[in-house]
Formats: structure tokens, C-alpha cells, sequence
């Protein structure tokens, strides 16, 4: 029993880690899965789930931004 709980654990810290990996790579689209799990797992998840949530939020004025600056700069 012990054998399938480790998998289920790696399975999910593989989880984790694939979808922190698309935001280190700028990729922000993925949603975090939903784990069936309690303790510092779950709240691992919560925790990278809200920094998705605002790392969506900042990404569009920041891309916005970003495209204006050309045309701000050239009218100052």
C-alpha cells in the first residue's frame, strides 16, 4: 500500500513540477490540477495556482505596455 501512496505523491510532485516549468518558460495557460491530497502538497498546489491566477492578471497590461512603449516614446 505504501508502494501506490509513493506513486500517487510522485505522480503529483511530477505535476507540480511540469507546470512550474511552463512558468519559468513564460507559459501561463496551463491550469494547476487539482490534487486529492491534503497537507503540504495541497497547499503546494493552492499556493502555485494563485501565483498563476496573478501572473495571468499581470501578463495582459504588461504585454499592453510593452506594445505601447514604442509609440510613447516616439510622441514624448
Amino acid at each position: 500500500m505504501t508502494k501506490i501512496n509513493n506513486s500517487h505523491f510522485e505522480k503529483s510532485i511530477a505535476s507540480l513540477v511540469e507546470i512550474t516549468d511552463s512558468f519559468l518558460r513564460g507559459d501561463y495557460k496551463g491550469d494547476v490540477p487539482e490534487f486529492d491530497a491534503e497537507g503540504v502538497l495541497s497547499l503546494l498546489a493552492q499556493k502555485i495556482n494563485a501565483m498563476l491566477v496573478n501572473m495571468k492578471t499581470v501578463q495582459v497590461p504588461l504585454v499592453n505596455a510593452g506594445e505601447q512603449a514604442p509609440f510613447v516614446l516616439s510622441h514624448a
